[in-house]
């Protein structure tokens, strides 16, 4: 299936796929013929759609949802838009939703891109469909991509929770040492979801929700994928054993059950002081080698060496 950011290929041909449609608007032309212009989207961008004569055996309301278009590309000025020629309501399939959440919807949208590499390079059949379950829900992946993920510390921004839990991802995966391939995707599922309560704590521009002035996040993770770990039972049932273990804050003990709990400990407060850091010197002259974010919550300062006598060159 061709994605939007690659429509520029495809210039004077026709292209089908299903994608999204939205910010749509029926309207006439000058012969008083019907049509519309509409918003075609996926997660890697969007393109402005116009001219497309409504089909009079289509029924129903259209609305912001996913759709099979059959449309024509052409590109004028330099901007690529297209001609849609039909389009009809399409079946969402799990394995591909992170690919049709809406662009325009995205804080951050290479996010996306990245974790679709993950789930590409996943060899557990049993993992992968879980991780596509859990985003299949969109109220649940527009969410994950849209919040911050904290109110005024680390990743205190749109997308800062997708962002941090990725970063948790990547640190993980260069942090395990001799565990198997099974433990090994386990704990890069679990860090994934590691701060995926936050769903129900945060509002998009930072304030708490609710439940999240009475419930820590940690409190909700699990109530949050709780029909896709029971779907996971009946396939893996030690897999789903293992995700809420990890996902439990299995590292507040010396010696866990699965060590590899450990590597999500450290990744979470690595990727969280880094970010911290980086905001609490922000806009800060080179020379100043302490700084404080001064915000609600912990106290947060930092130091940096002096980098500018270092010593540079080679040892013979």
């Amino acid at each position: 299936m061709v994605m939007i950011s690659k429509l520029s290929d495809y210039v004077g041909h026709c292209v089908e796929g299903n994608y999204r449609l939205s910010k749509i608007q029926r309207s006439s032309d000058s012969n008083n013929n019907s049509k519309m212009v509409a918003l075609l989207e996926d997660c890697s961008g969007q393109v402005y759609c116009d001219d497309w004569k409504l089909n009079t055996s289509f029924t129903g309301e259209l609305s912001s949802n996913l759709y099979c278009c059959l449309m024509y590309i052409r590109e004028g000025a330099g901007v690529v838009s297209a001609e849609l020629l039909s389009a009809k309501p399409a079946e969402t399939n799990p394995e591909h939703a992170l690919q049709f959440l809406p662009y325009s919807a995205l804080a951050i949208p290479q996010t996306v891109m990245v974790l679709r590499a993950i789930i590409l390079q996943c060899p557990i059949t049993a993992l992968r469909q879980f991780i596509n379950s859990v985003f299949s829900c969109d109220d649940i992946a527009l969410a994950f991509f849209q919040l911050p993920a904290s109110r005024e510390h680390h990743h205190a921004y749109p997308g800062g929770l997708a962002e941090h839990s990725l970063e948790v991802v990547t640190i993980v995966q260069h942090s395990l040492w001799q565990v198997s391939q099974d433990e090994y995707w386990l704990t890069i599922v679990a860090a994934l979801f590691h701060d995926i309560g936050k769903l129900k704590v945060f509002k998009r521009g930072g304030d708490k929700t609710a439940t999240g002035f009475v419930l820590d996040h940690d409190a909700l993770t699990l109530e949050i994928l709780a029909e896709p770990l029971r779907t996971l039972d009946n396939i893996w049932p030690d897999g789903a054993i293992a995700l809420r273990y990890l996902l439990t804050k299995a590292a507040k003990t010396a010696r866990p059950l699965m060590p590899c709990a450990l590597a999500i400990e450290y990744a979470d407060k690595m990727s969280s002081a880094q970010s911290t850091k980086q905001q609490a010197f922000h806009q800060k002259p080179a020379w100043q080698r302490f700084a404080k974010l001064e915000a609600k919550g912990p106290s947060s300062l930092f130091w940096r060496p002096d980098s500018s006598s270092s010593v540079q060159g080679v040892i013979s």
